[in-house]
């Protein structure tokens, strides 16, 4: 008498309500960078307003509801298997993952008819239509891709619940095709009777592995792990939540990312640094507003700073104390550094590096990365990534701007002496003079972050 073994599966119409990729966006669009979606213009009037929507990961999942397979046992084996097609949709970039298990949890095919004991169970190893002897009495599954299983396709047991994917993608089509292939092997042993078992597919978006820039929207949640996952030369935009201000950044080396715009920050008597916005170990008040005007000053732990409209632009200049956020005047010997800056909290001056071009985080640094010397290199620090301002500097003690349009004076973090401070100089389009400058002066300013040490 020929026996019938016939397997039943439900369909999982959504793969789960606890969808792992989630998409932090910009309101512009869901694939919109965030570069794109935020002015970028060079010392904007405009302020930004951080404004984000959360796309969430859909999936779809259609499958056959039946696969029955009719076997009629002979002496030696027989087997047998059919297919149901499985189509996965989905929206999510980062792929999505394929589960599947028996919904009794068991692995194995049960006699309809309970006077019936016989089981079919789950393979043990591997088997095909060409290799099923020594695996008779047994089922399992093999996912295809887009055409059914032939002679050759390997059949394994059904997984258990809770084990690993049976299927793995890192993109998507969009509307992805399998076949899920049920096989069987038996022989005379098995009562005769209808054997049945639910298999549960479901399907579960990727998480979607954001890194670099795009983790963060303010210069404030800048940290060295978020640059280290940043690839060289990656560029983004950031805001300081001081001012609303955008910032334009970029690794620039493999150890350290750095503003690719000059600071843009007003001091003001009536607002106080702090460790939770700047780079600040202790609150610090200036003691002196942001001018729109020059004025002479002669004090070497001054803390002006000056806000002037010149042919380089609209510019931001610092006295060192200033730009170190009154710190300066505790650093009077050659080798010293400053403790903290005006910059955003995360970010940081860089060093002077003397003429070690090792030192992470620093100007020489930054110079032996790009191989240029003393005597070369002002266009390459000028363009792009780099982008140095020509904005000159502010001879504070005289009251007049020298170098606008022709020289890039930014500070270091570095004192030389008491009265002195190192600076990266950018003279023309050629000549690089990292050294030591007056404190008096007013300097740009750019901030870094760098990556810990491993």
């Amino acid at each position: 008498m020929g026996k019938k073994i016939k397997k039943q599966r439900r369909i999982l119409g959504w793969s789960s309500l606890e969808l792992a990729g989630l998409l932090g966006c910009m309101v512009a669009c869901p694939s919109m960078s965030q570069a794109e979606a935020i002015d970028t213009s060079a010392f904007s009037a405009e302020v930004a307003t951080k404004t984000s929507v959360k796309a969430y990961a859909t999936i779809s999942v259609a499958l056959d509801s039946a696969v029955g397979i009719d076997l009629v046992p002979k002496s030696g084996g027989t087997f047998n298997s059919s297919s149901a097609r499985l189509q996965v949709g989905t929206n999510n970039t980062s792929g999505y993952s394929i589960f599947l298990h028996t919904a009794d949890g068991s692995q194995d095919l049960s006699a309809v008819n309970d006077k019936n004991n016989g089981r079919i169970t789950a393979i043990n190893g591997t088997m095909s239509a060409n290799n099923f002897k020594d695996n008779l009495n047994t089922w399992g599954f093999a996912l295809t891709s887009g055409k059914v299983a032939d002679t050759s396709t390997v059949y394994r047991a059904i997984p258990k619940a809770g084990d690993a994917a049976i299927k793995t993608t890192d993109t998507t089509s969009g509307q992805d095709t399998y076949y899920l292939n049920i096989g069987a092997a038996i022989d005379p042993s098995l009562p005769a009777g209808e054997y049945r078992n639910s298999v549960v597919v479901s399907v579960v978006a990727n998480p979607i592995v954001i890194s670099g820039f795009r983790q963060i929207y303010y210069m404030q949640e800048m940290t060295p792990q978020i640059c280290a996952s940043a690839d060289l030369y990656e560029e983004g935009q950031l805001v300081d939540r001081r001012d609303n201000k955008i910032y334009t950044v970029a690794k620039l080396t493999n150890d350290t990312c750095w503003m690719t715009q000059n600071l843009a920050l007003d001091l003001s008597t009536e607002v106080v640094l702090t460790p939770e916005d700047s780079d600040v170990s202790a609150e610090w008040r200036p003691t002196v507003d942001t001018q729109t005007a020059l004025s002479q000053s002669d004090d070497p732990n001054g803390t002006e700073s000056w806000h002037l409209e010149n042919a380089a632009g609209s510019q931001w200049y610092y006295q060192w104390n200033a730009a170190t956020a009154g710190t300066g005047s505790n650093a009077i010997v050659d080798g010293a550094t400053a403790s903290d800056s005006i910059c955003p909290k995360g970010w940081t001056l860089p060093l002077d590096g003397g003429t070690d071009a090792t030192i992470k985080g620093s100007f020489r640094g930054l110079m032996g990365a790009y191989n240029l010397s003393n005597e070369t290199g002002g266009t390459t620090l000028t363009q792009p990534p780099i982008n140095f301002v020509r904005a000159g500097n502010v001879i504070a003690n005289q009251g007049i701007q020298t170098h606008i349009g022709n020289g890039a004076f930014l500070w270091s973090k570095s004192a030389s002496s008491k009265s002195t401070a190192y600076a990266m100089f950018v003279n023309g389009q050629s000549i690089v003079q990292p050294g030591s400058h007056s404190r008096l002066n007013g300097f740009s300013v750019r901030c870094i972050t760098t990556v810990l040490a491993e």
